[in-house]
């Protein structure tokens, strides 16, 4: 059971429990990083993992805009 989400944005820290925000919807899931503007990449952890924790976190989605405008998101 999925109980929400990690996001990790570009130039965070993958190692710190800080650097990660954390939501329970897909949909509130965008690229964007608040007061810093367009951000190119987010990573999508699944809630259950601690990716903080792992060796090397792989995210489970990418997401960022997609060539024409909008949201693509893509499987890790």
């Amino acid at each position: 059971m999925n109980n929400g989400f990690y996001l990790l944005y570009s130039g965070c820290y993958p190692d710190q429990y800080g650097s990660y925000a954390w939501t329970k919807y897909k949909k509130d899931i965008e690229p964007l990083h608040p007061g810093l503007g367009m951000d190119p990449a987010v990573h999508v952890f699944d809630g259950s993992r601690q990716p903080w924790n792992e060796l090397d976190p792989y995210p489970d989605f990418v997401v960022e805009h997609g060539p024409r405008g909008g949201i693509k998101w893509a499987r890790s």
